[in-house]
Protein backbone atom coordinates (compact mmCIF):
# COMPACT_ATOMS: atom_id res chain seq x y z
CA UNK A 1 0.00 0.00 0.00
CA UNK A 2 2.32 3.06 -1.14
CA UNK A 3 1.17 6.31 -1.72
CA UNK A 4 1.25 7.82 -5.06
CA UNK A 5 3.59 10.38 -5.76
CA UNK A 6 2.91 11.38 -8.51
CA UNK A 7 0.44 11.11 -11.08
CA UNK A 8 1.06 13.46 -14.04
CA UNK A 9 5.16 12.11 -14.40
CA UNK A 10 4.46 8.42 -14.83
CA UNK A 11 5.83 7.60 -11.78
CA UNK A 12 3.11 5.79 -9.62
CA UNK A 13 5.17 4.94 -6.69
CA UNK A 14 7.31 5.95 -3.84
CA UNK A 15 9.49 3.16 -4.08
CA UNK A 16 9.86 3.32 -8.19
CA UNK A 17 10.39 7.38 -7.15
CA UNK A 18 13.23 6.14 -5.08
CA UNK A 19 14.83 3.98 -7.65
CA UNK A 20 14.55 7.26 -10.45
CA UNK A 21 15.81 9.45 -8.38
CA UNK A 22 19.00 7.11 -7.37
CA UNK A 23 19.28 6.70 -11.00
CA UNK A 24 20.14 9.97 -11.36
CA UNK A 25 21.96 10.85 -8.80
CA UNK A 26 24.65 7.86 -10.34
CA UNK A 27 24.57 8.90 -13.34
CA UNK A 28 25.62 13.00 -12.30
CA UNK A 29 28.37 11.23 -10.33
CA UNK A 30 29.58 9.28 -13.34
CA UNK A 31 29.25 12.54 -15.56
CA UNK A 32 30.95 14.70 -13.08
CA UNK A 33 33.69 11.86 -12.17
CA UNK A 34 34.49 11.26 -16.27
CA UNK A 35 34.23 15.66 -16.53
CA UNK A 36 36.86 15.53 -13.40
CA UNK A 37 39.03 12.87 -14.92
CA UNK A 38 39.28 14.70 -18.58
CA UNK A 39 39.94 18.19 -17.11
CA UNK A 40 42.89 16.70 -14.49
CA UNK A 41 44.24 14.18 -17.13
CA UNK A 42 43.93 17.57 -19.42
CA UNK A 43 46.18 19.65 -16.58
CA UNK A 44 48.53 17.05 -15.94
CA UNK A 45 49.45 16.80 -19.63
CA UNK A 46 50.21 20.75 -19.63
CA UNK A 47 52.31 20.66 -16.60
CA UNK A 48 54.20 17.85 -17.96
CA UNK A 49 55.17 19.67 -20.73
CA UNK A 50 55.91 22.43 -18.59
CA UNK A 51 59.10 20.23 -16.27
CA UNK A 52 59.96 18.08 -19.09
CA UNK A 53 62.46 18.03 -21.46
CA UNK A 54 60.61 14.96 -23.49
CA UNK A 55 59.80 16.87 -26.97
CA UNK A 56 57.57 14.15 -28.24
CA UNK A 57 54.68 12.75 -26.43
CA UNK A 58 51.38 12.91 -26.91
CA UNK A 59 49.73 12.85 -23.22
CA UNK A 60 49.22 11.59 -20.32
CA UNK A 61 46.23 9.06 -19.60
CA UNK A 62 44.70 8.05 -16.49
CA UNK A 63 44.58 4.72 -16.26
CA UNK A 64 42.41 2.05 -14.19
CA UNK A 65 44.61 2.43 -11.04
CA UNK A 66 43.91 6.39 -11.52
CA UNK A 67 47.78 6.53 -12.09
CA UNK A 68 49.04 8.46 -15.29
CA UNK A 69 50.52 6.59 -17.53
CA UNK A 70 53.07 8.54 -20.36
CA UNK A 71 51.66 7.86 -24.23
CA UNK A 72 53.74 8.27 -27.03
CA UNK A 73 53.21 7.51 -30.58
CA UNK A 74 49.23 6.32 -29.14
CA UNK A 75 51.03 3.84 -26.92
CA UNK A 76 51.66 3.64 -23.63
CA UNK A 77 55.57 3.76 -22.60
CA UNK A 78 57.75 2.47 -19.66
CA UNK A 79 58.75 5.41 -17.64
CA UNK A 80 62.19 6.29 -16.26
CA UNK A 81 62.33 6.68 -12.41
CA UNK A 82 62.82 10.73 -12.96
CA UNK A 83 59.94 10.93 -15.88
CA UNK A 84 57.65 9.04 -13.42
CA UNK A 85 58.57 11.47 -10.78
CA UNK A 86 57.83 14.38 -13.32
CA UNK A 87 54.78 12.67 -14.20
CA UNK A 88 53.49 12.20 -10.24
CA UNK A 89 54.38 15.68 -9.63
CA UNK A 90 51.74 16.61 -12.43
CA UNK A 91 49.23 14.65 -11.11
CA UNK A 92 49.59 16.49 -7.78
CA UNK A 93 49.78 19.87 -9.43
CA UNK A 94 46.73 19.10 -12.07
CA UNK A 95 44.70 17.72 -8.66
CA UNK A 96 45.73 20.75 -6.12
CA UNK A 97 44.97 23.35 -9.29
CA UNK A 98 41.27 21.99 -9.73
CA UNK A 99 40.54 20.78 -6.02
CA UNK A 100 37.92 22.95 -4.01
CA UNK A 101 40.37 24.59 -2.40
CA UNK A 102 44.06 26.24 -2.94
CA UNK A 103 46.28 25.14 -0.18
CA UNK A 104 50.04 24.58 0.91
CA UNK A 105 52.26 22.12 -0.78
CA UNK A 106 54.29 20.77 1.02
CA UNK A 107 57.25 18.16 -0.99
CA UNK A 108 60.06 16.10 0.44
CA UNK A 109 62.59 15.85 -1.98
CA UNK A 110 61.17 16.55 -5.51
CA UNK A 111 64.41 16.47 -7.32
CA UNK A 112 66.07 13.29 -5.77
CA UNK A 113 66.08 11.39 -9.68
CA UNK A 114 66.69 14.05 -11.61
CA UNK A 115 69.06 16.37 -14.30
CA UNK A 116 69.60 20.00 -13.50
CA UNK A 117 67.24 21.14 -16.79
CA UNK A 118 64.44 19.34 -14.95
CA UNK A 119 65.18 20.61 -11.33
CA UNK A 120 64.77 23.96 -12.96
CA UNK A 121 61.83 23.38 -14.76
CA UNK A 122 59.87 21.96 -11.55
CA UNK A 123 61.46 24.72 -9.12
CA UNK A 124 60.32 27.46 -11.43
CA UNK A 125 56.61 26.10 -11.87
CA UNK A 126 55.79 24.71 -7.95
CA UNK A 127 55.60 28.73 -6.36
CA UNK A 128 52.45 29.06 -8.60
CA UNK A 129 51.53 25.84 -8.82
CA UNK A 130 50.25 26.60 -4.85
CA UNK A 131 49.43 29.15 -2.42
CA UNK A 132 52.56 28.28 -0.36
CA UNK A 133 55.37 26.17 -1.06
CA UNK A 134 57.25 24.36 1.32
CA UNK A 135 60.69 22.13 -0.24
CA UNK A 136 62.80 19.59 1.72
CA UNK A 137 66.15 18.84 0.11
CA UNK A 138 69.40 17.33 0.97
CA UNK A 139 72.45 17.98 -0.16
CA UNK A 140 72.70 15.40 -2.63
CA UNK A 141 69.83 17.20 -4.31
CA UNK A 142 70.93 20.96 -4.29
CA UNK A 143 73.62 22.96 -3.41
CA UNK A 144 73.69 26.05 -2.22
CA UNK A 145 75.32 27.39 -5.35
CA UNK A 146 72.60 25.68 -7.45
CA UNK A 147 69.86 26.99 -4.88
CA UNK A 148 70.62 30.27 -6.50
CA UNK A 149 69.87 28.91 -9.90
CA UNK A 150 66.70 27.17 -9.22
CA UNK A 151 65.41 29.59 -6.58
CA UNK A 152 63.67 32.81 -7.61
CA UNK A 153 65.16 34.61 -4.23
CA UNK A 154 62.39 37.33 -4.43
CA UNK A 155 59.65 34.72 -3.65
CA UNK A 156 61.75 32.84 -0.68
CA UNK A 157 60.07 33.64 2.65
CA UNK A 158 62.39 31.50 4.63
CA UNK A 159 65.00 29.25 4.26
CA UNK A 160 66.16 26.64 7.43
CA UNK A 161 68.80 24.40 7.86
CA UNK A 162 68.08 21.06 9.75
CA UNK A 163 71.04 19.77 11.53
CA UNK A 164 71.20 16.33 12.58
CA UNK A 165 72.73 16.45 16.56
CA UNK A 166 72.37 12.48 16.98
CA UNK A 167 70.64 9.22 16.51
Amino acid sequence: DYKKASTSSGISTMPEFADNIEKIFKTASEKYRDSMKSAIQKRATETFSKLTTEEKFDKLDINSSYGLSLIVDKEEVTKSKGAEQIVALSLIDAINYLGRRKGPMIMDTPMGRLDNIHRKNIMHHLPDASTQLAVFVHSGEITKEARDIYFDKSRIGKIYKIERKST
